[in-house]
């Protein structure tokens, strides 16, 4: 035998000990099963079940432009005093129900002492517009931190649902996404489908009627997070209760009809 097949022989048996030990390693493993394409794809990309609960939860579970847009039109907008933000709101939705008052008249109709030098806070305005004669109903809404998507997205859908009724809302929400931004008060009147936007009054401008602002954005400002583990919501649905009041039923390219009421004043 030359030094050559001696090479190549031994070069062989390495081979075959190789493919050899691939076989019974295999043969060792019957219970394994061959990754699909799918749970390949899903584990690069991170969404597979192993993921947390929480995190599950709180991932938007309605895509934008499902509900439908609406608009209640023609509501007058009023500037707002120095800190009578709510006081404002309830003015230009009064307004357009056909009672010309004003937001010192709200104020009024709230009962808080002047001497405050301040304007309602959330109770003193809910106090105010029950007795002007609306049916706030619920106020505040707490939202746990697991489920906080959905159950934001539930009351959103509520607040939606007036709109399409006719009823705007006051809101209470951040003024904007700075850290430490004040609570203030907007009057939310109509939602755009096609561009996902939330259609509101701003009381805090000349120039605040019927602004804009991504539904997004809207949804990150409206919680008010005084606890780690639960968040408050505040909406006043202005679902006018008084003899003679009626709603406005929205008509397609988010028109709607006016409203008109005539009811008991504020004693």
């Amino acid at each position: 035998m030359t030094y050559r097949q001696a090479i190549f022989l031994a070069a062989a048996a390495i081979g075959v000990a190789a493919v050899t030990s691939i076989v019974v390693g295999r043969a060792r493993q019957p219970n394994r099963k061959p990754t699909s394409a799918a749970a390949r794809q899903a584990a690069v990309a991170g969404t597979t079940s192993n993921r947390p609960a929480a995190h599950r939860a709180n991932r938007p579970t309605d895509p934008a432009g499902r509900l439908p847009s609406v608009l209640i039109r023609d509501v007058p907008h009023e500037h707002q005093k120095p800190d009578f933000c709510g006081e404002a709101c309830a003015a230009m939705i009064l307004r357009k129900l056909g009672r010309p008052v004003d937001q010192d008249y709200v104020f009024d109709c709230s009962g808080l002492d002047p001497l405050k030098a301040r304007g309602c806070y959330t109770r003193e305005l809910a106090a105010a517009l029950k007795k002007i004669g609306f049916k706030a109903g619920p106020v505040w809404y707490k939202l746990k931190t697991a489920k906080s998507a959905e159950q934001l997205e539930a009351q959103w859908r509520s607040l939606h649902a007036d709109l399409v009724d006719g009823v705007a809302s006051i809101v209470c929400m951040h003024f904007d996404q700075r850290p430490g931004a004040t609570e203030h008060f907007r009057l939310v009147l109509g939602y755009d489908a096609g561009r996902d936007e939330i259609i509101y009054h701003e009381p805090a401008t000349a120039d605040g009627a019927y602004r804009r602002m991504a539904r997004a954005t809207f949804l990150k400002l409206w919680p008010l997070k005084y606890a780690t583990d639960t968040w408050t919501l505040v909406r006043i649905p202005l679902r006018p209760g008084w003899t003679g009041a009626t709603g406005v039923s929205p008509v397609p390219g988010g028109q709607s009809h006016g409203q008109d009421a005539r009811g008991t004043q504020c004693r």
